[in-house]
């Protein structure tokens, strides 16, 4: 299982994701779908590691990591 939690990012003045939070269990699927521009590529981005979140928190097996 893996969880993110409070996610926050913005680009300059822009605030791209504003407290979102998902979970994903093992061989779990999901669709994430939404206009654009609406910040699904920058959460996909930060989920794969690509991009780092302004603020937020990651679970992972039980653990948790604080993103500042």
């Amino acid at each position: 299982m893996i969880a993110y939690q409070h996610i926050y990012h913005r680009f300059s003045r822009r605030e791209i994701l504003d407290d979102i939070s998902i979970e994903l269990g093992h061989g779990e699927v999901v669709l994430l779908s939404g206009k654009n521009g609406s910040g699904n590529w920058t959460l996909l981005r930060i989920m794969a590691g690509l991009m780092k979140a302004d603020s937020g928190e990651v679970e992972q097996n039980g653990m948790s990591t604080a993103i500042s």
